[in-house]
């Protein structure tokens, strides 16, 4: 045989095969199925089931409506009730402010009057019974003015007499020209003695000599030796003599340095320093007091 013919009788014999099977599936589903079985029977009592409730007819929109206007409305009932409350509540605090007002205007007006009545009662008063009272206040008063100013008159005129005692009592200068805390010895010059004038003057203006001894008859005495330089600044002080009273040495110590710096010394002089003796002096004039 050929390839041909082979080709074409298994062409053929495959068609046929398909559709033979082809046949078989469409058979065997078309015919009904049996099952045979050999479990037990059972009986079975049949109850009726329980019918379904009725489903709620939904509500027509009228009725809906009517609902909301019912709740509408007695919202607007319950608004008014609480403004109505509300309203009462304001009229009764208004009430009562006024109430406390007029009862405050009332005491008010009550003090006013027993004000009023108290200064009618004042204005009555006689002028005789308040004119000799005034009358005697400024007396008293123009009395202190007139003491007071006695007083001070009293002290100034005191002052004035224990500065002329004092100024009496106190008396010193300068001694003259010193070397290594000694007096030289020289002749005083008409040109150094107008300069130690101005020194004393100086130094006296600043002693203050302490109260206390204007009440004993007394005589102190010191010596001081101050040292100056050509512009008259105190370049160095020491007691040569003191008092035996610290506090009339203290007096003359502070005086001098309240004095610095003296006047210049006189262009005619070539040295650089100059020493000077003061003294200073104290003769009481009162005897002692007690």
């Amino acid at each position: 045989m050929s390839r041909i013919g082979y080709f074409r009788t298994s062409l053929f014999f495959s068609v046929i095969f398909h559709l033979l099977l082809i046949f078989l599936a469409f058979s065997v589903t078309l015919e009904p199925k049996c099952y045979i079985s050999f479990s037990p029977v059972y009986r079975v009592n049949l109850v009726e089931l329980p019918k379904p409730k009725p489903k709620a007819k939904p509500k027509s929109k009228q009725k809906m409506v009517k609902k909301g206007a019912s709740k509408a409305k007695k919202t607007r009932k319950v608004a008014k009730v609480r403004t109505t409350s509300k309203k009462v509540a304001k009229k009764k605090k208004a009430k009562i402010k006024l109430l406390r007002t007029k009862v405050k205007t009332k005491t008010i007006a009550k003090k006013v009057v027993s004000l009023k009545k108290a200064k009618v009662k004042a204005k009555k008063v006689r002028r005789e019974d308040i004119e000799p009272a005034i009358v005697e206040k400024k007396i008293k008063e123009i009395a202190k003015k007139v003491e007071e100013k006695i007083k001070k008159e009293e002290l100034k005129q005191e002052v004035a007499q224990l500065a002329e005692e004092i100024k009496k009592g106190a008396s010193g200068g300068v001694i003259g020209e010193y070397v290594n805390h000694k007096p030289t010895g020289t002749e005083i010059s008409p040109e150094f003695q107008m300069y130690y004038m101005d020194v004393w003057e100086k130094i006296k203006a600043k002693w203050v000599l302490p109260t206390f001894m204007l009440k004993r008859k007394q005589v102190l005495e010191a010596i001081v030796v101050i040292k100056i330089d050509r512009q008259g600044k105190i370049v160095k002080k020491t007691f040569e003599k003191h008092s035996g009273n610290p506090l009339f040495d203290q007096s003359v110590s502070e005086a001098i340095d309240k004095a610095s710096p003296l006047p210049p010394l006189p262009p005619d002089y070539t040295q650089p320093y100059h020493e000077i003796g003061i003294r200073f002096r104290w003769a009481g004039t009162r005897k002692e007091v007690g």
